[in-house]
């Protein structure tokens, strides 16, 4: 009897090794794919390219700033036109910290990002942006997709010194 229950007992703690290691490589892969979406991202910011941004979006996603404001990426998109007429040179990198499941074709992520960018307005001066985020992301027959921006924090840094937040860009005027 007493060889039954190590037998079940060993069985189980295999099953539960085994399951640990296909949750490890899901993280993994989930991770990956994040990662290349925000690559992605990184390329249209580099083009300062509101729509290759945009394309890495749900068609309903949303930006919640830390002061309670919140934009669709429309009015994001609209938001930001201006300020990347202003940028040249410029070279983003986003890097996945941690991600998370939320359920069927849902996940969460937390990521930093890091712009650097001169102004063709401020000649002469280096400017970064160093942001934070927490995201809700959708699988979509495309792939993922983000779907909810959470501000964590941010920085913009002229060179190298800190300049007073920016306020976030005030929601576009409905046509």
């Amino acid at each position: 009897m007493k060889m039954r229950w190590s037998v079940a007992i060993l069985a189980v703690l295999v099953s539960l090794l085994l399951a640990g290691q296909a949750l490890a490589w899901d993280e993994a892969k989930l991770k990956s794919q994040v990662q290349a979406l925000l690559d992605q991202a990184a390329v249209g910011f580099d083009k300062r390219d509101v729509k290759a941004i945009t394309a890495t979006c749900a068609p309903q996603a949303t930006i919640k700033y830390r002061d309670g404001r919140a934009m669709t990426m429309d009015q994001w998109s609209q938001a930001v036109g201006k300020d990347f007429a202003d940028w040249q040179n410029v070279t983003s990198k986003f890097v996945v910290e941690k991600v998370w499941p939320k359920g069927k074709d849902k996940a969460g992520a937390v990521y930093s990002e890091l712009h650097q960018f001169t102004r063709i307005s401020d000649q002469g001066h280096k400017y970064a942006i160093a942001a934070r985020f927490r995201v809700l992301l959708t699988k979509t027959p495309q792939g993922w997709r983000f779907m909810e921006f959470t501000d964590l924090g941010s920085r913009l840094t002229r060179d190298g010194k800190t300049l007073s937040p920016k306020a976030a860009p005030k929601k576009a005027a409905k046509p």
